[in-house]
């Protein structure tokens, strides 16, 4: 148990995977109080998903209760909207939507006997390109008179957030089933994006492309036009006119899409699933581990045999610390603010906050009129203090990025693409020439050059060497 201001929280864990429905039950529902916050922490094939909009969602709607559905992307509520259906007590909305509201001072006069908050981890991640994010999570936690339900497969981030600001809750865990991973893949250029893309249409598979970049997505998707189809969020202005909404519609209610390959950014990166025993390849290009595994779990096994190939984006220690230093850029400024005051910290930026967007205006009212307080944003801050940790676990690991993963995934085996296909191509030329003599020194060069032994970085030319 963890005891915070003297009230104890407990965690339930279950080590072994499974089903949530199992041990997950109706007098466990029944215990969640109004004011409480409960997070259900649950890897792909865990059926978090069937628990919730079944056993969850059938028990509130029989107790006639108030639920309020919040969701990360519009096209998460989509694919929810067609599952749930139309319903009088319940409500699907996104977070951004709420956060618009509070934004705009709209009033939330509705009292809701539950709030269910799926993919809660937006709260925390997305705040690391958003301002708004604190505004929801804020008034979630707010409601004292309903029960709050956080969803996700990835809760170490929401989780420190609320035991730095000091809020109980109670834990439901059941570990990350990741059997339906075939073979863990990283490369390091940029190129393999091409070459894996190749591979998939040659032998009519399917893949996903999971790319921070919507340009690059849009790129890939201009060279393989014929053969894809490309998704970013409605809310960027420059490639969202570039999707075809009519076969992005087809996609989220079929749960599969009919060409080889789809190009995506984050927009997809949360909620939305794939139910298809043909796309059995993720390329995944993103820094954020918690992307990464929530990138995976858009597909969902449709039984032992249907496996996926997993190719993930390598990154170096020099990455990492550079993406490190512009986070303690943005923690200097939060202690700059704490350690100067509101007043001095306004002086020294010209009377305007920051560009980070570390330091937020927030109105309060006083005797009938508006005025602004200038406050930390909260998660913006957790999000970097939490990054940033991290990316030190990261540098510091014997594997780097790429054993930081692979232990996130409860994997122990994975390949370097380069590596790989170097000693396969490197196996290829020997077998050529095995029995056929190297006599003159343009082809000794040749094969010296192809063997590539280095000796403090010497290229070695001896027979000696070479040999050994």
């Amino acid at each position: 148990p963890l005891y915070i201001n003297g009230e104890e929280d407990k965690r339930y864990f279950s080590h072994i995977p499974g089903k949530l429905s199992e041990w997950l039950n109706e007098n466990d529902i029944q215990s969640w109080t109004p004011g409480s916050n409960t997070i259900i922490c649950s890897g792909t094939g865990t059926g978090k998903s069937y628990f919730v909009r079944n056993n969850l969602l059938d028990f509130y709607r029989e107790q006639h209760k108030q639920v309020l559905y919040l969701v990360p992307r519009a096209l998460l509520k989509e694919q929810l909207q067609k599952e749930i259906g139309d319903s009088d007590t319940i409500a699907l909305a996104t977070y951004q939507s709420l956060e618009a509201a509070i934004k705009f001072g709209k009033p939330i006069t509705k009292d809701w006997d539950i709030i269910i908050c799926d993919e809660v981890h937006y709260s925390i991640s997305d705040s690391s390109f958003s301002k708004q994010t604190d505004l929801s999570f804020d008034w979630i936690v707010g409601q004292e008179n309903a029960v709050k339900i956080f969803l996700t497969a990835t809760p170490d981030r929401i989780e420190a957030h609320l035991e730095a600001n000091k809020i109980p809750f109670t834990e439901y865990f059941v570990p990350i089933a990741n059997s339906n991973i075939t073979s863990l893949n990283y490369f390091s250029q940029e190129s393999q994006f091409e070459i894996l893309a190749n591979q998939i249409i040659k032998d009519n598979k399917k893949g996903i492309f999971f790319l921070w970049s919507a340009q690059k997505a849009y790129e890939l998707h201009c060279k393989y036009q014929q053969n894809s189809l490309f998704l970013c969020s409605k809310s960027n202005s420059t490639y969202a006119k570039c999707m075809d909404e009519d076969a992005i519609a087809a996609m989220i209610a079929t749960e599969h899409f009919g060409c080889n390959l789809l190009f995506t950014t984050p927009a997809l990166d949360v909620g939305v699933t794939f139910k298809d025993s043909e796309l059995n390849i993720i390329v995944i290009d993103m820094l954020d581990p918690d992307a990464v595994i929530q990138s995976i779990g858009r597909k969902r096994p449709l039984d032992i045999s249907d496996t996926v190939n997993v190719y993930v984006r390598n990154y170096g220690n020099n990455r990492i610390a550079g993406a490190k230093r512009k986070l303690l850029e943005l923690v200097k400024k939060t202690d700059q603010f704490t350690d100067e005051g509101a007043e001095n910290y306004n002086a020294a930026h010209d009377r305007s906050n920051d560009s980070l967007g570390v330091v937020v205006d927030v109105p309060i009212e006083i005797d009938g009129k508006t005025y602004f307080e200038k406050q930390l944003a909260p998660t913006k801050v957790g999000y970097a203090k939490q990054t940033i940790a991290v990316y030190d676990e990261i540098m510091t690991h014997e594997d780097g990025y790429r054993g930081y993963i692979a232990e996130r995934l409860q994997l122990d085996k994975y390949s370097v693409v380069e590596e790989v296909r170097h000693k396969e191509s490197l196996a290829g030329y020997l077998d050529s020439i095995v029995n056929r003599p190297l006599l003159t020194k343009q082809e000794k060069d040749a094969f010296i050059q192809r063997m590539d032994i280095r000796q403090n970085r010497k290229l070695s030319r001896s027979f000696e060497s070479i040999e050994g």
